[in-house]
């Protein structure tokens, strides 16, 4: 696992959106946890990972065992992850992962974001599902 400095992008009263402009100043650099996802891979299942793609990004390929929480409904389904575990946090690619992980790190969450997310996931060979959920 490492930290690296990334640009802070709270969740907004936007659903999670990022808002239009950004102040790039050195006070909102923060470090932040990442995971390769071969590490990740690696701590097998017992490791919590939390997939904030929509239903149908999800639908469409998808890690066996994930927790679906889209980023749409991030702020109201919160109350949902488990406070006493690090929560893995994956997207498609790490950009809307890196927001979540550094939001819940801001409020007092273990969250490591999964570098490069599900695509990286399917380049190493690591399993996905395809198709619809049952």
């Amino acid at each position: 696992m490492q930290r690296r400095s990334f640009v802070s992008a709270a969740l907004g009263a936007t659903g999670g959106q990022p808002s239009a402009s950004v102040e790039y100043r050195s006070s909102t650099l923060e470090l932040m946890n990442e995971i390769t996802v071969t590490d990740l891979a690696a701590l097998g299942p017992a490791a919590t990972i939390i997939d904030v793609r929509e239903q149908n990004e999800y639908q469409a390929a998808r890690v066996e065992g994930v927790t679906l929480i889209p980023l749409s409904e991030f702020q109201e389904r919160i109350g949902e992850l488990p406070a006493d575990e690090t929560l893995y946090i994956m997207c498609a690619s790490g950009a809307r992962s890196a927001r979540v992980a550094q939001y819940l790190e801001q409020n007092g969450i273990d969250a490591v974001n999964v570098v490069g997310g599900i695509q990286a996931w399917h380049a190493e060979g690591l399993p996905v599902t395809v198709g619809t959920a049952a």
